[in-house]
């Protein structure tokens, strides 16, 4: 069953990865965008799948962006998205 689930979150990430612009993915500190960036770092460097194109070249890097808060506001998750990051970046 996990296998399954696996398979098929990752054919839907796969699909969402088709466009003719240069596609990004929107970390939010929470486990379900830094999954899905995961699923995308893992389709862009171990199966060749493109990341949108970009000036009619495929985009072969995974793109994330976050929007940093004041620290005090208790809205920042930066802090969070940087370790996802690094994570993704140093697999």
């Amino acid at each position: 069953m996990i296998a399954h689930t696996r398979k098929l979150l990752l054919e839907v990430v796969r699909i969402r990865l088709r466009a003719d612009v240069p596609v990004g993915i929107y970390l939010s500190g929470g486990i379900d965008s830094s999954a899905v960036a995961g699923m995308a770092a893992h389709l862009v460097k171990e199966e060749g799948v493109s990341m949108g194109k970009s000036e009619g070249e495929t985009a072969s890097k995974v793109c994330c962006f976050t929007i940093g808060f004041d620290e005090t506001s208790g809205f920042d998750e930066s802090g969070e998205c940087h370790t996802g990051e690094t994570q993704l970046i140093e697999k």
